[in-house]
């Protein structure tokens, strides 16, 4: 296979997480910043639809980043509109449209909460004190 150089000025912050990383992995900085950008770019396109290209998108952002993603919730209509699909499905069924829609909304629910999951992971891994973050 055959290799091109590049050379990159990055943020001082994202330079400090790369060698992180590749000190606990045992690697050199540039096979832990081959593996990110192979992680991000892959063979075909892929977008931040896909769980594992988002969750690896969310280890180059930084604290204040992180801090929203661990604090976001779905829009409150349409955590409304999940809530009330499944009160119906419960109650008395959906018709076939409404139950893609509750599929659909559930994908971006799960979506949603994994994404916070992995925000507040990461913020405990950098040392980020995260109470706040716990139910009381």
């Amino acid at each position: 296979m055959s290799t091109q150089q590049i050379s990159l000025n990055v943020p001082d912050a994202i330079y400090q997480r790369l060698k992180k990383q590749a000190q606990e992995s045992n690697r050199t900085l540039e096979e832990q910043t081959l593996d990110v950008l192979a992680a991000t770019v892959g063979k075909k396109p892929q977008s931040l639809d896909d769980p594992t290209t988002l969750l690896a998108s969310l280890e180059l952002l930084d604290d204040a980043a992180l801090w929203n993603a661990a604090q976001s919730k779905l829009a409150g209509e349409v955590s409304i509109e999940l809530e009330e699909l499944n009160f119906k499905r419960q109650r008395e069924g959906l018709t076939e449209s409404e139950d893609v829609r509750a599929e659909e909304l559930s994908r971006q629910y799960e979506r949603q909460m994994l994404l916070r999951a992995k925000a507040v992971a990461l913020l405990k891994q950098r040392g980020q004190d995260i109470r706040m973050l716990s139910p009381k």
